[in-house]
């Protein structure tokens, strides 16, 4: 897939496993979140991910982030941004997010500039888990 993913969904056999992990998990109640398989129009593969839940330590209710891979072949075409659009304003609009928020490797500059396609902004960076420089952080909404 992609240098900075974390899913792996290159092949047909990886790609099936994830979508049959995500349905298991997408069962569990209370639901936290949603998953969400990016394909081109018609019967196309698998090309992405998208997952965005609640977070794990979140500073407020209502917070939310979200994680997503790409396949190389579909980079720069303007797919990843299009489909988190469409999530982030629907957490926005019918789940009643208070915030969003991403993060990304300092080096993957692509996809902070996905992020800032979306409406998010910097916010400062992970110094180690849990420590954050406030001036650096990759994205929020």
């Amino acid at each position: 897939m992609a240098r900075y993913a974390d899913e792996d969904l290159s092949t047909p056999a990886l790609a099936q496993a994830w979508i049959n992990w995500r349905l298991i998990h997408d069962r569990e109640q209370p639901r936290t979140g949603h998953a969400f398989a990016i394909i081109l129009q018609g019967n196309q593969p698998l090309i992405g991910e998208l997952g965005i839940g609640l977070a794990s330590h979140p500073t407020i209710v209502g917070e939310y982030n979200f994680t997503y891979s790409l396949a190389r072949p579909y980079w720069g075409n303007g797919f990843m941004a299009e489909a988190l659009c469409a999530v982030v304003d629907f957490y926005f609009q019918d789940m009643h997010a208070q915030r969003i928020y991403a993060e990304c490797n300092p080096a993957n500059t692509q996809s902070a500039r996905v992020m800032e396609k979306v409406g998010m902004h910097y916010e400062g960076a992970c110094l180690q888990p849990g420590i954050i420089d406030s001036a650096q952080e990759p994205g929020s909404r």
